[in-house]
C-alpha cells in the first residue's frame, strides 16, 4: 500500500512537473511569435522607409541633374553680368 501511494504520488509530480513545462514552453513559443511578428513588422516599415528614400534621393538627382532651364538661364545671366561689371 505505501509503495502504491509513493508510486501515485511521482507519477502526480511526474504529471504536474510536464504540464509545467509543457506550459513554460508554450509560454515561450508565444513569446518568439510575437517577437518574430514585431520583426516582421519593423521589416516592412524599414523597407518602405527606404524606398521612400530612394524616391526622394531620384527626385533630388534629377532636379540638380536637369535643372529647368529658365533657372539656368538666368544663374548662366547673373554670372555674366557680374563677371562684365566687376571682372573675373
Amino acid at each position: 500500500m505505501v509503495e502504491e501511494a509513493k508510486h501515485e504520488a511521482e507519477r502526480q509530480v511526474d504529471f504536474i512537473r510536464k504540464e509545467e513545462e509543457q506550459k513554460q514552453q508554450e509560454k515561450l513559443d508565444r513569446a518568439l511569435f510575437r517577437k518574430q511578428e514585431i520583426m516582421e513588422e519593423a521589416k516592412k516599415t524599414a523597407d518602405m522607409r527606404c524606398a521612400d528614400l530612394d524616391n526622394e534621393n531620384q527626385y533630388l538627382a534629377d532636379k540638380y541633374e536637369n535643372p529647368d532651364e529658365g533657372k539656368v538661364r538666368k544663374a548662366v545671366t547673373l554670372i555674366v553680368e557680374r563677371v562684365l561689371k566687376y571682372g573675373s
